[in-house]
């Protein structure tokens, strides 16, 4: 009896000690996910429609190789940012 008792202390002793590094793991990646996102910036205001555009036209021009698609795109994108200018 006293065998299967020493035994099972064992046990317990080995999850509780697995547990607490388990614990301590899961703060240390906790506190390594908070350090890693940069803080907001209260005063950035979002972007206008006309700058999306305008964001979007230059990423596609910036694009090695662009395919027949892309240059369509290009193409549809200036005639939209025209009318969300004339709009104003």
């Amino acid at each position: 009896m006293s065998r299967l008792f020493d035994n099972l202390l064992r046990a317990a002793g080995v999850g509780a000690i697995l547990y607490g590094v388990y614990k301590l793991g899961e703060k240390n990646a906790l506190r390594s996910m908070e350090q890693e996102q940069p803080p907001l910036k209260i005063e950035e205001k979002p972007k206008t429609e006309s700058e999306v555009i305008s964001d979007m036209i230059e990423e596609l021009k910036q694009k090695p190789n662009k395919t027949r698609k892309d240059k369509d795109n290009i193409e549809l994108l200036e005639i939209k940012l025209k009318q969300v200018k004339n709009q104003k």
